[in-house]
């Protein structure tokens, strides 16, 4: 008997985006609470729902803003056994791409 697939869902819980972002074969969507993405091809809105309702950014005040992960062919809600280590390491390019981005400010000299 086969193993049963899980689905899974990527996430950055505290890290939000206003409109899908694409580069190369890195997606992250954003997610909004009751709202966006909508009812997905293997996630149902309800169930992203239930699952980041068990992240807070403080006591009692679960996220409503968040991004999903998405890499190659792998999808919201899929198993993701075969894709680990590319949303693994997607994570961490992203997570350093925004360590090290810094905003320029430059002080008038005279």
């Amino acid at each position: 008997m086969a193993p049963s697939e899980v689905g899974a869902v990527a996430a950055f819980p505290w890290v939000s985006c206003g409109e899908l972002i694409e580069i190369g074969s890195v997606r992250i969507i954003p997610y909004e609470r009751e709202h966006v993405p909508g009812n997905l091809p293997h996630a149902r809105q309800t169930d992203l729902d239930a699952i980041l309702g068990a992240y807070a950014d403080r006591p009692n005040h679960i996220v409503t803003r968040a991004a999903l992960l998405e890499v190659d062919d792998y999808r919201t809600g899929m198993d993701a056994g075969a894709h680990v280590a590319r949303l693994f390491q997607a994570r961490e390019l992203i997570g350093f791409s925004a360590s090290t981005s810094t905003t320029a400010t430059t002080t008038p000299t005279r």
